[in-house]
């Protein structure tokens, strides 16, 4: 795990960069062990990431003090899980398969993520469930669940991937809850079929999709995309043009709601993964173009420093002779004399300009 510190001024107190903003201002260190503990961090190695982060003074957190918290924390999302929800309704949901750093498998775990909006504009948490993101069975799960316990009103939209076995779970359980593709997973999978080069053009492309002021534009716009990338990129045309009607269902609620409709953002808590290089001293940090998902914080890759990058050592300049010009038996002008044109050979030698033709042996006497 990088670390990175800084110093706000001489004799200050250094911060660790890693924590998100929200959990530097935290006063309990039990909102901090969580974050950790998704981050992968083992209970053995919560004492020495504490203290730091936080100093020696925090340094002394046993490994059975965290196993105590880790079960406590469980019994509260087990006592949540089962509460009621009779009188529940939520005119939006948003739902995403969220993987965290854990692993219990040689596969990280990912949590199944609801969250919805109520009449007067709340947002709320719905479900945390551990499952797979991809699996029908999973989803269906998680919402029979919450119909058993009393959120029987279907909502208005559901906004989600495309990919997600969601979108089967939901038509069983609400079946008359219309449907919103997240325009974010689309961008990136429309983009994974067209070269890199493209990328700039064909995002600025799908932007002016989702932002056209009206359904009519954003029709217009989605068949000039057609038009202009269907002969060369015909499966990133196709990806986008297969769920057309899903894409574009937000325009039907009103224009004040857009903005949280178009994407999954919601339900998206991304924790910064920055590893460490094999090769530190090799490797220097560069900015990731990838697209961003939610609250995810700036991302960073590694770029191999190749030869080519390397800083070079300036080459050494000789002071040129008093005398330039032509070496090797070939004609050296003197400065401050000019030299003979080619076109002034043909004249003859009383009208030429004056000049001094040097050999190098002429030189060397």
């Amino acid at each position: 795990m990088i670390v990175a510190w800084t110093t706000t001024a001489i004799g200050s107190s250094s911060t660790s960069k890693i924590l998100p903003p929200y959990l530097r201002r935290s006063k309990t260190i039990e909102e901090l062990i969580p974050w950790l503990y998704l981050r992968g961090i083992s209970t053995g190695d919560f004492g020495e990431a504490l203290g730091g982060l936080l100093g020696e003074g925090a340094a002394g957190l046993s490994a059975s003090t965290v196993v105590r918290l880790k079960q406590a924390w469980e019994e509260e999302h087990r006592t949540w899980s089962k509460r009621e929800l009779a009188g529940k309704h939520y005119v939006y949901l948003w739902a995403d398969g969220i993987h965290s750093n854990v692993r219990l498998t040689d596969e990280r775990a990912c949590m199944l993520v609801i969250m919805g909006a109520t009449a007067d504009g709340k947002k709320e948490l719905v479900a945390v469930h551990d499952g797979e993101r991809e699996s029908e069975q999973s989803w269906t799960e998680v919402l029979v669940d919450l119909k058993a316990r009393g959120l029987t009103i279907a909502p208005k939209l559901v906004v989600a991937d495309g990919a997600l076995g969601f979108w089967k779970a939901s038509a069983k359980v609400w079946p008359t809850a219309r449907g919103q593709r997240c325009w974010v997973h689309k961008t990136a999978n429309v983009l994974n079929k067209c070269p890199k080069s493209m990328h700039p053009k064909i995002k600025a492309s799908l932007t002016e999709i989702w932002n056209a002021e009206t359904r009519e534009d954003a029709e217009a716009a989605m068949t000039l995309f057609k038009s202009s990338y269907g002969a060369k990129y015909p499966k990133a045309v196709e990806c986008l043009l297969k769920d057309r009607e899903a894409m574009l269902a937000f325009y039907d609620f009103p224009a004040e709601h857009w903005r949280h409709l178009r994407t999954t953002n919601p339900t998206r808590i991304h924790l910064r993964d920055d590893p460490a290089a094999n090769q530190p001293d090799q490797r220097r940090r560069i900015p990731s173009r990838r697209p961003r998902h939610g609250l995810q914080a700036r991302q960073v890759g590694r770029e191999d420093l190749g030869e080519a990058k390397r800083p070079r050592t300036p080459r050494r300049r000789h002071p040129r002779s008093p005398v330039q010009g032509r070496h090797q038996g070939r004609r050296v002008t003197s400065p401050g004399i000019p030299s003979t044109a080619l076109g002034n050979t043909s004249r003859p030698r009383d009208e030429r300009p004056p000049s001094v033709c040097l050999t190098r042996r002429a030189m060397r006497r």
